[in-house]
């Protein structure tokens, strides 16, 4: 396995650790309806232009479920009411729960603190290894460098 795979393995390895501690958040906090955003996080290490990178994905609406929504407009009433009934609450506590929403804001989940929480240690990571990586090179060059009789 040559340096260039042992990263990206790397990378994908750490952003896999990520999407389980994001799921296991979004499980404690109750957050699974459809189970779509739990289900729907996915995790790609990519190599572009000399450049590696973790992409963590998930459903455009996991937004205001991890960020919340600040007062003064209320969600969908039809969203909250499909909500309400995967959960067994009565459809007719959609339009209050919207506007109690819009009125005070939802705080959100914050789902996605451990991949601000885990970015230091992937840089320490990655630094390393490539640290790592330079030395070995620097000394196989040097070691095959002709000497002088």
């Amino acid at each position: 396995m040559d340096e260039e795979d042992g990263i990206l393995k790397t990378l994908q390895f750490l952003g896999d650790s990520i999407a389980t501690d994001m799921k296991i958040l979004i499980e404690l906090n109750g957050a699974i309806a459809t189970g779509r955003l739990h289900n729907h996080i996915e995790v790609h290490a990519r190599k572009l232009d000399e450049k590696y990178s973790l992409v963590i994905s998930y459903p455009f609406y996991g937004k205001f479920v991890d960020q919340g929504r600040k007062p003064g407009k209320r969600p969908p009433v039809n969203d909250i009411r499909v909500w309400c009934k995967l959960k067994g609450i009565p459809e007719s506590a959609a339009f209050p729960i919207a506007k109690k929403i819009g009125e005070k804001g939802f705080k959100g989940i914050n789902f996605t603190k451990p991949y601000y929480d885990d970015i230091k240690v992937i840089k320490e990571i990655l630094t390393s290894d490539y640290h790592d990586y330079v030395i070995k090179v620097l000394l196989k060059d040097i070691k095959s460098l002709p000497t002088r009789s």
